[in-house]
Formats: structure tokens, sequence, C-alpha cells
């Protein structure tokens, strides 16, 4: 899906400017600390520690790690207060059996970015060193929550870890005890986001500078009520399915990978939309079963909202919504696996803007259970 990103060093070598490196890298190899995430896979965290350079207040900024090409990262920290932000692009070195990160090139203010950077070398050494320790069970599909101490600021921890989630595959780090950076239960450390940048806009992972704002419960807006009017009978790609006359069949491009639709639009241009997609599970990591090669398409998505993933292994399904940080709305978006056939992972695909769905989630529900029993 993704190409080499050559588009985005070009964007930002306009932008970067050299900063010294702190070691003779020379005797070191580049290494690659991630080989399993793909060019132009992001995380976000939000950042929210206190006692960084001697402030009792939480940082509260966003951390980005985004993997380039030629085992290039670009790190990211964004302060959501005042959108002022950094950028430095730079390599994983092996280094007397260890790996640091090198900066090459930073945008920003050099004195501020070298504070900034040396905080974030520590967070990412002591994050790498923690996952480390917990991979086996990481990479037995299993989620997990462990105790950890952070001896070089003599903090004990409680961290979360999520299988699905790139890189660290940290969800988040909070307080085992009350200290002097917070309460027992504070979370410090928070992931927020995640996801690929598309090649056609490789500049969207620098756009992101808020934490999404998302519905993720029932509503009670009438405002957006849909009335469910006279059924009917369709099929989409010989696959019959029951809806009713608010839906409205809308053509696709296969040569675009736009498959055919129906779309619903009462209140905006497209509200929901329902479609039977197809995986080629040759060219998927995951080939046990077909909810991992399901859930192996988290790392094709444009920017997931990680508070809003639901793996249901019972029923086969992926619920998630999506951010899109220029619009700030969200779309609910959920996969269901309909079986393999032919070495093709068949799926419906449901999605709507999670406003008009969770207003509406009897109306949708029914919808989609009903095609589910068929």
């Amino acid at each position: 899906m993704l190409n080499k990103l050559k588009c985005l060093f070009i964007a930002f070598s306009v932008i970067f400017i050299q900063v010294a490196v702190f070691a003779e890298k020379s005797t070191m190899v580049k290494a690659d600390p991630f080989p399993g995430e793909r060019p132009g896979q992001y995380v976000y965290y939000h950042d929210m520690r206190t006692g960084i350079y001697g402030s009792v207040k939480p940082v509260n900024r966003l951390i980005g790690i985004m993997k380039a090409d030629n085992k290039q990262y670009i790190i990211r920290a964004c302060n959501i207060s005042n959108g002022e932000s950094f950028l430095f692009l730079g390599h994983f070195y092996l280094d007397k059996g260890g790996m640091d990160f090198f900066t090459d090139e930073m945008q920003g203010d050099a004195k501020e970015g070298s504070l900034i950077m040396a905080d974030l070398l520590n967070l990412m050494k002591y994050m790498g060193g923690e996952t480390s320790k917990n991979l086996q069970d990481i990479n037995n599909r299993k989620d997990i929550t462990v105790a950890s101490e952070w001896s070089a600021y003599k903090r004990k921890l409680i961290n979360s870890y999520r299988w699905w989630i790139p890189f660290y595959k940290l969800e988040s780090s909070s307080n085992a005890e009350t200290d002097s950076s917070g309460e027992k239960g504070y979370k410090s450390l928070k992931l927020v986001c995640f996801g690929s940048v598309l090649k056609e806009d490789p500049d969207m992972f620098t756009r992101i500078s808020k934490l999404p704002v998302f519905y993720n419960t029932r509503t009670e807006d009438k405002k957006y009520i849909i009335t469910e009017t006279e059924g009917m009978n369709v099929k989409l790609d010989n696959i019959p399915l029951a809806l009713d006359k608010n839906w409205h069949f809308e053509k696709g491009d296969l040569a675009l990978d736009i498959y055919d639709t129906y779309e619903l639009s009462k209140f905006t241009s497209r509200d929901a939309q329902i479609g039977i997609e197809s995986i080629e599970l040759k060219n998927m990591k995951f080939e046990k079963n077909d909810i991992d090669t399901f859930t192996s398409s988290l790392m094709f998505q444009s920017c997931v909202i990680a508070d809003t993933v639901k793996i249901d292994l019972k029923n086969r399904s992926l619920s998630l919504s999506l951010w899109d940080a220029d619009s700030e709305t969200s779309t609910f978006t959920c996969y269901t696996s309909l079986g393999i056939k032919n070495n093709l992972l068949i799926m419906l695909n449901f999605s709507a803007l999670d406003f008009i769905y969770y207003a509406n989630m009897d109306y949708f529900n029914r919808i989609l259970n009903i095609n589910l029993k068929n």
C-alpha cells in the first residue's frame, strides 16, 4: 500500500537543520529496532510526565515516532497547549551491545531541541528495555500488564502492553505507588493513535497536534436519529445483504481498489457505508487463521484512535475509530470476517461517522446482525 517515502524526505529536507552528533558513529553499526514495522508506520503517545526539566506540571505533549526509509526514524514532540513542535530525523545504532538513537537533523530551536531530545532518549531507552523483557508473551498474542521499575529515576510503574500496537507495544504507563511524580494510578504516558501515512500525503504525521475527540458509547442525541424504512434485499459481490431504503448504491472502481458499496446520506454526504471486501492471504504476514490476518490490517489504517480498538475473537470482528486530524472528526469502522474462500478473506466492512453511529446503535447493529446471520 505504501511505497518508499522519498517524497517525505524531500518535504522535510527544506525545514531540517543540521545538528551536532555527540558520538563517533563511524565505529557503530546502523540498526533497526523495529524490523517488523513498515516505512510510514507511526505511533503517538500523550506524555503527561511531571518533574521533567524541574517542573511539577505535566509536560502535556504528544510524542510521535515514525519509521521512514533506510532505517531512518522521525521523532516528533508537539506541545499540545501551543502547537509548538520539534522534529528529529536520525538512526538507531548498535553500541557495545546496546542500541541508541542519534539525531542527524532537527527542525526547531537547537538549544531547546537538545534538551527535549535528551529526555526522549532516556524515555525510548526505558521503553525499549521494558518491551524486550516482555516480548515472549507479546509475540504470543497476549495482552499483559506488568510491574516495572525505572531504576534511573527510582520510579515504580505499571505498564500495559497490547500485542497489536506497533513499535514498543506499550498502551500506557502509570504510577504503581504515590510518589513525587504523581498519585498511585496516575497515567504519565498513554498511547493516543497509530497508523500509516499515505504516499500521497506524507506530511500527515506532522499535522497531528491535538488529542482526538471521539465517541465510544451510546448517545441520546435526537438531532441525528435515523428511522427505519421499507426493507430491501440487495447483493454485493454475490453476497446478499438486507438493508432498507435509507441506503443507495454507489459504484466502485476496482482499478483504484474502491469497492461497490451501499451508502446512507441523511445528514452529511456520507453518514454510513457498508460493503464487501477481500484480502489475499498470501500478501499478509499472519496466516494461521482469518482473525490474525484480519487484525494485521491495523497497520494499513491511516490514524487509529487507540482507545477504540476492540478485537472480538468469538465473532471474528475488529472495530475501531479513525481520526481525521484536519477535520477533527472520527469514523467508527467495523470489519467482520465472513470466512475464507479461494485463499481470500471475505469481510463485511461497515463504517459511519461516530456521532451518527452512537446515536443510532440499535438501527445499525440490527442491520449488521441480520446480515451476519445470513
